[in-house]
């Protein structure tokens, strides 16, 4: 279903029923610039949750989705839930190749797992049920640990200066540390950033010698598959005497 929220002109095809099962069509097309901005925000929160981003970095939408065309259809039910969603997507050349998917997924009890909502705020799958397990999906990162620890200690320093503002030795001991801190900082974001971006480049390294594996595999099977044929051998089979 993730692919719906780049789905535009949409079109209603009408209602059909097959085995008894009633449900309307509608057809629509991708937009790939659509999908590939929600394919980055998420990529963005999922690895930024894991504490792997260092502070400033932002990623660009991947040209791979960005230039990707296609269409779908949507099958709805009476209840207005889905039944089918069937896919058509082709993607940009990459490496000197093309792909194309089609896809087709059918839905079967869509929503009515264990803790299905209803239109009771207090009752099974209501907002009161919701909570404990909105709040357990809560989850402390290095980055919200970081971060937290960060504003607790420059609280606990603005704390200590206006209670002993007219302090000499606590001025100095507050500008020395306010001076490690701000020289400090820029410094640890700066090995985040090599640890990062160092680590990106192993797996691009990686990637990139994958491809080159595949490339050569599939240029020794192709190269085979002619040295096999002979266009003056009889193809049917041959019967050797001895």
């Amino acid at each position: 279903m993730g692919y719906l929220v780049a789905a535009r002109d949409v079109t209603d095809l009408g209602q059909e029923t097959r085995a008894g099962l009633t449900y309307t069509r509608y057809a629509f097309r991708i937009d790939g610039p659509t999908f590939a901005l929600s394919v980055r925000a998420q990529l963005d929160e999922a690895m930024r949750q894991k504490g792997d981003v260092p502070p400033g970095v932002t990623f660009e939408a991947p040209a791979y989705y960005r230039d990707m065309t296609g269409s779908g259809e949507l099958w709805v039910g009476e209840d207005g839930l889905p039944i089918r969603q069937i896919l058509s997507l082709h993607f940009p050349e990459q490496n000197s190749e093309l792909v194309s998917a089609h896809i087709a997924v059918n839905f079967s009890q869509f929503g009515q797992g264990d803790g299905a909502s209803t239109t009771r705020p207090g009752g099974p799958g209501g907002v009161g049920t919701r909570l404990p397990s909105a709040l357990g999906t809560f989850e402390l990162t290095p980055g919200k640990i970081a971060s937290s620890l960060l504003t607790a200690f420059l609280l606990g320093l603005l704390a200590l200066f206006i209670l002993f503002r007219r302090t000499r030795r606590l001025q100095q001991i507050l500008s020395v540390t306010l001076v490690i801190t701000l020289l400090g900082g820029p410094i640890l974001g700066n090995l985040r950033m090599t640890r990062f971006l160092g680590g990106q480049t192993v797996r691009a390294a990686e990637l990139d010698q994958q491809q080159v594996e595949a490339n050569s595999q599939r240029a020794l099977m192709a190269q085979s598959a002619v040295n096999a044929f002979d266009p003056h051998q009889d193809q049917r089979t041959t019967v050797r005497l001895a």
